[in-house]
């Protein structure tokens, strides 16, 4: 379908410059993750780091010349090994400034770190937490 770029010149200076705002707030909103990815980052930390608990891996951190084993909790796994990863490919340190595309290129690092270990890095999307609900439900089973 073809446009009709006449309709934008008889539009009046102020409709124009509202357009224009209205595009850039949209294209700005599509450089940002959304709050649903965003609570879908949560529970990725939680799920990472529930998995180095379940082999009974923990992080180590040195203080002052102490090394202490630190369970690896959610926010652990985001200080730890999220953000160093964020931030040498990215220069931010802010989960709000990621994008869509960003988070992919950190999951990327993860999976080719942990891809000799028993640590399993997926991201959370609908079709896991289906997956999951028929595994309860016995309709389905996890090939072992």
């Amino acid at each position: 379908m073809r446009h009709d770029k006449k309709w934008y010149k008889k539009m009046n200076y102020k409709r124009k410059e509202e357009l224009i705002e209205i595009i850039k707030t949209y294209e700005k909103e599509e450089d940002r993750i959304s709050s649903k990815q965003m609570r879908a980052l949560r529970l990725f930390f939680k799920q990472m780091s529930d998995q180095f608990k379940e082999i009974g891996l923990d992080t180590t951190k040195e203080i002052q010349g102490i090394v202490f084993s630190i369970p690896t909790e959610p926010n652990v796994f985001l200080e730890e090994y999220w953000r160093p990863i964020q931030k040498t490919l990215y220069g931010t340190t802010s989960t709000t400034e990621l994008n869509t595309k960003k988070i992919n290129g950190i999951l990327d690092v993860l999976t080719e770190a942990f891809s000799m270990s028993d640590i399993n890095v997926v991201f959370p999307s609908q079709w896991e937490k289906y997956l999951k609900m028929l595994e309860e439900k016995g309709l389905i089973f996890e090939d072992k």
